[in-house]
């Protein structure tokens, strides 16, 4: 938050921006929402497949997507939420489960 804090200050003038492209950091998130009067922030895909990459790796799940199996499958799916409206991604990702826990 003080490092958007200073650059504003440096500026000394009201910037005219108020998009931003961030990391899937929260607090960076956090910190241009209580700097800048109602930003949009959306994120990077780059960096998104890096988060869902981490954590599939994190959960030991990296040999049975290098299979290219169901979870390969389920994976690549959740890949494409950044394509999504935000408002959709909560749903999309339900049914997405329910859809990997039902027998086929």
């Amino acid at each position: 938050m003080r490092v958007f804090q200073t650059i504003l200050r440096l500026l000394h003038r009201e910037p005219s921006v108020n998009s931003f492209v961030t990391g899937f950091e929260s607090g960076i998130g956090k910190a241009l929402r209580l700097v800048f009067d109602n930003p949009h922030i959306s994120g990077c895909t780059f960096h998104w497949g890096q988060a869902v990459w981490r954590k599939l790796q994190d959960k030991g799940l990296q040999t049975a997507y290098n299979q290219r199996n169901t979870v390969f499958k389920f994976c690549r799916k959740v890949f494409s939420f950044p394509f999504l409206s935000a408002e959709h991604i909560p749903t999309a990702f339900e049914k997405l489960k329910e859809r990997s826990q039902t027998p086929r």
